[in-house]
């Protein structure tokens, strides 16, 4: 943006099924042009029980939102093995 903003920053882990399981809000205080926030939330996966869960934030400010950011997490642990060939 051109102007700082002042706002909440949301964050959601949401189930396919079961909607929302946890909301993250963090205040955004005089946010500069140009800069970033990190924000560091622990979501407890025990008794989880879907494998795929969608995170979305997104920051409200000014009476408006940014447009969501969404990245798609597993609770399922993944083993690979090796791949052995002979030619």
């Amino acid at each position: 943006g051109t102007k700082p903003i002042t706002g909440q920053a949301i964050i959601q882990v949401q189930a396919h099924v079961g909607g929302i399981q946890q909301t993250f809000t963090h205040d955004i205080v005089n946010l500069q042009p140009g800069s970033s926030v990190e924000l560091g939330d622990t979501w407890n996966t025990t008794g989880s029980l879907e494998e795929t869960y969608r995170i979305v934030g997104y920051v409200k400010f000014d009476s408006q939102a940014t447009e969501p950011a969404m990245v798609f997490v597993s609770t399922k642990h993944w083993i690979y093995m090796p791949i052995i060939s002979r030619w």
